[in-house]
């Protein structure tokens, strides 16, 4: 039997990888009272499948631009931009979901035929409208029964009827890829995704998909190339409309941005002009905030166009920021999701260089946030030796000036809180007030000289100058071209891959999948998921970041060992802060994302944070949800 794989256009898979551009879903609804039969999806669900228009000029030249994303946004019931007339107020109370009130007053049920029952458009509206005024909380049904502490002590189960291990049913499998169009992500999971027994065993059907159709054939060439190559049996298609690929689709793999320096820049530049001591501005800080705002609403709606079209299968996130993303997924919608990040591997190999033994010696769990994860053991796998001591004996003798951009704040934390964190100064940085300290490139993140232009004005992208394992200052005097933020063209780029080994990526997607659909155990470093004691002294619901096993049953986080007090205090704000920036995103509310960014430790003052979030809104406002005071 065939196993089905599609992948929808993104732009970034981590903070130090390009990608393609926004993958959306789904189709328009049918007016209220209307027959769901040719329309699908609920009207909360826009079309986000339908190929963005282009501009020639300014600063959305030669791509999607932000002002036609928000066009096709528009119909969303949360999102929409006030109208005169119009309230601007959060979504009903759940006594009011699914109610119409008339002239005089009087209450109309929306959606009732003859029959007097609600139809399937409605019933989702109104459970929707229900899950919204919950608080933040595991609906992966989590399994208790497990073992305890330090194993696996529960699993996220698959759907009724999916298990197909336990009941040795074998049947199409499909897998929906977000970000097939893109430079980097595409293809190195379609080299995953072929690479895999489990999942080709019995022939594999990839589609894939992208809002840029122009990056479609040159990614559908690469997939049959590799697939002649390896002799697999594949079936490989292409299309720009999401809604085509869900229906029946056991997985989501999402990796998507828009704009994504043009923006980043904004995330970095802007704030530290209101005097903001933030690093890299990616996933925490002010500039992750509004990072994590313009795309939370692109992946609340596929997730909504999953529930739509395949309720049961598994949305896997890719984009950062991460943790408030799943966040977002997990609380207003009913689909299950899981963060995969490399980010651990970084800490596990900086780790080795301390110890001078091959990363692969160390067996180190970490558990925590994304990008903000704190190792709770680290041994060596052959001998069984607990490896801290002997880490932060060579750690005090260690050159300081070693990698000091990625590593020396690192080293302090492991002296001050005893724990190593995870995964590098850039992004361990945003969270912490005082780290600017030992990140001496965070400056030159993107660079331009204001006396010649504004580059929000001309639409010029900042030259990006960090770049994870890069000296930013190691750069010819007069180089034969401009650094390039994507590291090579297009073309160059498929023709690295084209001539690249046919090796796994290292990446989690394929090895969770292999587990939960095809029913092999597999071991998972690392996977962002809502909290159920699986950190203990962070919230439950909250999505923490922790290792996994996978198999047929599904996903069992390991119930982590307690992290020292001080390690937890510095995690807590960071949770607090993503469960408010997703009731500021829900509430469309100015006042509840301020509530968040006063909590940022990178925040100075008061009037800071408002001309802040004033100042955003309006630079950002054909991205960003509508949010009001």
């Amino acid at each position: 039997m065939a196993a089905q794989v599609v992948l929808v256009a993104g732009e970034c898979l981590g903070g130090d990888r390009r990608h393609g551009r926004l993958g959306g879903a789904g189709e328009r609804s049918p007016a209220p009272g209307g027959s769901a039969g040719s329309h699908p999806l609920p009207r909360g669900v826009p079309e986000l499948c339908r190929p963005l228009l282009r501009t020639r000029n300014g600063p959305g030249a030669g791509r999607g631009h932000p002002r036609h994303l928000h066009a096709a946004l528009a119909d969303c019931d949360l999102f929409h931009k006030p109208r005169k007339g119009r309230s601007t107020g959060p979504l009903p109370s759940p006594r009011a979901a699914g109610r119409l009130v008339g002239p005089g007053g009087c209450a109309h049920r929306r959606g009732f035929g003859r029959s007097g029952r609600r139809s399937h458009v409605d019933r989702l509206r109104l459970r929707r409208a229900l899950r919204l005024r919950q608080p933040a909380r595991n609906r992966l049904h989590a399994d208790r029964t497990g073992p305890g502490r330090g194993a696996a002590a529960g699993a996220f189960r698959c759907g009724s009827g999916r298990d197909r291990a336990a009941r040795g049913v074998r049947y199409p499998m499909k897998i929906v890829l977000v970000g097939a169009g893109s430079r980097e992500f595409g293809p190195a999971t379609i080299r995953d995704v072929l690479l895999s027994d489990p999942l080709c065993d019995g022939g594999v059907e990839i589609a894939l998909v992208d809002t840029d159709p122009s990056g479609l054939p040159d990614t559908q060439a690469y997939a049959e190339a590799v697939a002649e190559r390896l002799g697999r049996s594949a079936t490989l298609t292409g299309t720009t409309r999401l809604a085509d690929a869900l229906p029946g689709a056991d997985a989501v793999i999402v990796a998507i941005e828009i704009n994504r320096y043009f923006y980043w820049a904004q995330d970095f530049h802007v704030p530290r002009a209101f005097g903001f001591r933030q690093i890299y501005g990616e996933n925490g800080g002010p500039g992750g905030l509004f990072h994590a705002l313009r795309n939370m609403r692109p992946n609340v709606e596929i997730a909504w166009a999953m529930e739509a079209h395949c309720p049961d299968a598994w949305f896997v996130n890719y984009t950062n920021p991460l943790t408030k993303l799943c966040e977002a997924v997990s609380r207003l919608t009913d689909i299950r999701i899981v963060g995969l990040c490399h980010g651990v591997f970084h800490g596990v190999e900086q780790m080795a260089r301390f110890l001078e033994l091959p990363p692969g010696r160390l067996d180190a769990r970490a558990s925590g946030l994304n990008h903000f994860s704190w190792f709770g053991s680290v041994t060596d796998r052959e001998t069984g030796e607990d490896l801290y001591p002997r880490l932060r004996e060579r750690e005090r003798v260690a050159d300081w000036l070693h990698d000091w951009d990625e590593i020396a704040l690192s080293r302090i934390l492991l002296r001050v809180f005893g724990r190593f964190p995870s995964p590098g100064a850039n992004h361990i940085g945003e969270y912490i007030r005082w780290a600017g300290d030992f990140l001496a490139s965070s400056p030159l993140q993107f660079f331009y000289d204001p006396t010649e232009g504004h580059p929000w004005e001309t639409g010029k992208v900042p030259t990006w100058i960090y770049h994870l394992g890069d000296n930013p200052t190691e750069t010819p005097l007069f180089p034969e071209r401009p650094r390039d933020r994507a590291r090579g063209s297009r073309e160059e780029r498929a023709r690295d891959a084209e001539e690249a080994p046919l090796a796994p990526s290292g990446e989690l997607a394929i090895p969770l999948l292999e587990g939960v659909l095809c029913g092999a155990e597999r071991y998972l470093d690392a996977v962002n998921v809502p909290n159920a004691d699986y950190v203990p002294g962070l919230p439950d619901g909250a999505v923490v970041e922790v290792p996994a096993r996978a198999n047929g049953s599904g996903i069992h986080p390991v119930a982590m060992d307690p992290l020292p007090e001080a390690v937890l205090a510095l995690l807590r704000p960071q949770v607090s802060i993503n469960q408010l920036l997703v009731d500021a995103f829900r509430d469309r509310s100015r006042q509840t994302l301020l509530q968040a960014l006063l909590l940022d430790p990178t925040t100075e003052s008061y009037r800071q944070a408002v001309s802040l979030i004033n100042e955003m809104c309006r630079l950002q406002e054909e991205v960003l949800p509508p949010l009001e005071w």
